[in-house]
Parts: C-alpha cells; structure tokens; sequence
C-alpha cells in the first residue's frame, strides 16, 4: 500500500506481527496493515460491512485474540452491502470444523479450522441472512433453499419481491415448514423463460403458509401452462391462511397423488384473482386409485376474476374433482369465473356448503355432477 499507516501495538510472541485489516476499527480504513493483537481497551469497535468481507478476513489467531478480550461478537452490517437486511452479529468458534451453509456458518477463506457463527435468537429466519435478496431481479431460491438445509423450519420473507425463476420450486418433504411473509407485502414473483412450476410443490405433516403474496405475471393462459402456485399432494396439517394469489392459471392445487393421503386442511382468509382455477381439489379428472383427501375447510376466501374467454380456457373458482370426506366450503365471496363459481365433480362423505356469496358465472353458480362414483 502507498504510504501506509502504522500502529504500535504490543503483539504476543506466538503470532505472526502484522495482518491486513478489512473494515473499520475505530477510524482504521480497510486496507489499513495493522497489528494481529489487541486488547478490547485499545480498539473497541470492529464490524463488517459484508459477509464477504468475513469471509475474506482470514487471520485465525487474530480472531482468537478478539474473542481472549472481552469482546463479545462482531457485527456484520448487511449480506451484500450494507443495511440490505442480511447482517447479524457474529462469534468467533476457534475449533469449529461446521461446513459453510452461507447464512449461519462462514468458513474464513483458507482456514480449515475455525468459523464465524452468527448469533441467532429463537423464532423465525430471515431469508436475507442466507442471502436472498427480494429485489425482483435476482434469482431467490438458493437462499431459500439452503435455509430449508441447514435445518431451520420457520421461514420470513421481510418485505420485497422475491424471484423464483421458471422451472425451480421450493419442492421436496415440506414436513414443519412455516412460510410466513410481511402483511402480505413479501411477494413470490415468477418470471422468464423455461417450463412454468409452481413455487412451492411437495408434502408432509404440519405445513403453515401466511401473509404471502405469489404472482406469475405473463404466463400465457394455456393447458400446457397449467401449474398451482401452490401444489400440495400429500400429509397431514397444512394451512394456507392470509395470502394473496394474482395473475397466474390456478391458484392453490391440492393434488392429492396416487395411493396418497391428505387431510386436515385448512384454506382461509387468502385473496385468489386473476387466475383461471382459485382452488382445485384432487390430482385429475381420471381414476386414481388410492388417493384420499379427508376433512379440508375452503372459508372466508375471495376468489375473483376468473381468466379465460369461453369454456375452452377459462375455468372455475372452486373445483372438485376427487371424493373428499368431510368439505366443508363457506363464507366464501367467489365472482367473475368463465365457468363455475364452485363446480362439484366429485362428492364425498359428509359435505357442507353454505354461506357462500356466489356471482357473475358464466355457467353456473353451484354444479354439482350427479355421476361421480369412478372419481
């Protein structure tokens, strides 16, 4: 560096005498050549302003002599920059041997033993720390993704537009997962090129997602194009409860698999418009042996403005085409559907239908088939 700055400070024998720093300590830039060893009187303040910046800060016995004062962590003030909501307090684990998962667990660049554990309190994650950015541009899913691997089960989208690119999914054993965004302002947006998938496709016990918004714009309303922003098709527990669903082909899917079972399943208080289907119940219109759907709630929705020109490609506001014991279907405002507002394809023991404001099909309101016996 030219003209460097020098600062005396007193270096314990067993360490190397000088390293280079990489953020601010007290009005010591980034670049500044420092000493390895200090005590926390003489320089209290140490941060980062990245991640990689941690990453890149490298000198394992400096660390370790951070953390032999009275420090306590350092803080890293954002993922990628400063203040994007990815930042957190770090502690310094001298003898941590933990892979890299990129939002938890920082593995220094060329040090094979010890890591940079964040800090976390209980609760929900934030997908910024693992690096999603919610900007509407950049691709979101390994973020959300590797918050899913390292373990954690209770997932928060702060505010943002967070893009999942056509052809990727959230998909896989959804067992104890919570999605859960910010007064429904966390939008899930799907765009570019490739084969449409929905944003999250999968099963398991005990699914919550809320306060989410999912959108597609510029999917062509095809039959190639058919996909759910959500498709379930398997396990027990799930809610889908405060959420907004806009511009895509159908809405929420409950696509029950062969010789699969899905029950206890609440839908409610979500908006659905914009769509061709709001909500399809069962996989498909021909026989599939084995699959049951038990005890599913559809209340206090408003399902609007059904996509579509003419039967041939418009669809319904509720749909269902498997037997399905113990429906209940009510409260629900449902308007503006090519076809149906609720279309009963198929029956089940035990179905309740009531309270329901149903206006503006183009068929009808309520259709319920009256040979079902093979669905």
């Amino acid at each position: 560096q030219e003209n460097p700055r020098t600062y005396n400070i007193t270096v314990p024998t067993y360490e190397p005498h000088w390293v280079v720093f990489y953020e601010s300590i007290d009005g010591v830039t980034k670049g500044d050549v420092i000493s390895s060893s200090f005590t926390q009187s003489a320089l209290p303040n140490i941060s980062f302003d990245t991640i990689a910046a941690l990453k890149d800060f490298n000198s394992a016995m400096f660390m370790a002599s951070l953390f032999n004062s009275s420090l306590q962590y350092v803080p890293v003030l954002g993922y990628y920059a400063k203040g994007d909501g990815g930042g957190g307090n770090f502690m310094w684990d001298a003898a941590s041997t933990l892979p890299d998962n990129g939002g938890t667990i920082i593995q220094p660049t060329g040090v094979a033993v010890g890591r940079w554990i964040r800090v976390m309190e209980s609760g929900s994650v934030n997908v910024k720390i693992f690096g999603a950015k919610g900007d509407g541009a950049f691709n979101d899913l390994p973020a959300i993704n590797a918050v899913i691997a390292a373990g954690y089960n209770r997932l928060s989208f702060p505010k943002g537009n967070y893009l999942l690119p056509n052809g990727n999914s959230i998909t896989g054993d959804l067992s104890n997962l919570k999605f859960s965004g910010e007064d429904k302002a966390s939008v899930l947006i799907k765009t570019g090129a490739g084969p449409v998938t929905p944003f999250i496709s999968g099963g398991g016990d005990n699914i919550s997602i809320s306060n989410l918004t999912f959108t597609a714009p510029n999917v062509a309303n095809t039959d190639a194009n058919v996909f759910g922003f959500l498709e379930i098709n398997r396990g027990n527990n799930l809610t889908i409860s405060e959420c907004t669903f806009i511009d895509g082909i159908r809405g929420i899917w409950l696509r029950c698999g062969a010789d699969q079972t899905l029950s206890n399943v609440t839908i409610q208080n979500n908006i659905l418009t914009d769509l061709r289907d709001g909500i399809y119940v069962g996989a498909s219109q021909e026989s599939v042996t084995g699959d049951l759907l038990f005890n599913v709630k559809i209340t206090s929705n408003t399902i609007t403005q059904g996509k579509g020109t003419d039967e041939t490609d418009g669809g319904d506001g509720i749909k269902l085409i498997k037997k399905c014991n113990n429906l209940i279907i009510s409260n629900n405002y449902i308007s503006g559907f090519i076809r149906d507002a609720i279309d009963m394809f198929a029956g089940g023991e035990k179905t309740i239908i009531n309270g329901n404001i149903l206006a503006d099909s183009g068929v009808k309101g309520l259709d319920i088939k009256a040979i079902v016996d093979e669905f």
